[in-house]
């Protein structure tokens, strides 16, 4: 088994980039996470895909980089890409990320206004259908409800009297 120095450090570049990319992943989460309402059950379904999506990179990571083998200066490489990462690109690639999640969520409102508005049109016309249909009904209901409780309202003075 031969041992080149180019290749040890081609593997501790690729183990850099391999915490960069963990670190951009984990970023990624948290600017959905500040733009989401987010309650307790989704923070925990993003935290088990994060830690999900990081095993992934990890483990394809090592098995594609080393074969499968794993060194103590790969974590070390991990470690220090991510903190670089960190330390240099984390801030602006954050903005981009939020700026780019607010406008593709804008279009996709948008596609959606515009994919429901037949639905909709569709759901008006039967809404007011029923309305018609069914106003009478409720008309009649509610004045037999009113009488109901009037009656109540008699035999309770009329009970309290004796």
């Amino acid at each position: 088994m031969e041992v080149s120095i180019s290749k040890e450090a081609f593997v501790f570049l690729c183990s850099s980039l391999t915490g960069g990319l963990i670190v951009f992943v984990y970023d990624l989460f948290q600017v959905i996470r500040r733009m989401s309402t987010g309650d307790f059950f989704m923070t925990h379904i993003e935290d088990g895909l994060f830690w999900i999506i990081t095993f992934c990179i990890v483990f394809f990571s090592v098995l594609y980089i080393n074969n499968g083998i794993l060194r103590m200066y790969e974590l070390l490489g991990a470690v220090l890409g991510g903190v670089l990462y960190k330390m240099t690109l984390s801030g602006v690639i954050t903005v981009i990320l939020q700026r780019f999640l607010t406008f593709f969520s804008k279009i996709f409102q948008l596609f959606l206004k515009i994919l429901l508005t037949p639905i909709r049109f569709v759901y008006n016309i039967i809404y007011g259908c029923l309305y018609l249909l069914f106003k009478p009904l409720t008309l009649w209901l509610q004045k037999g409800y009113r009488r109901f409780l009037e009656s109540v309202k008699r035999t309770r003075r009329f009970v309290k009297k004796k």
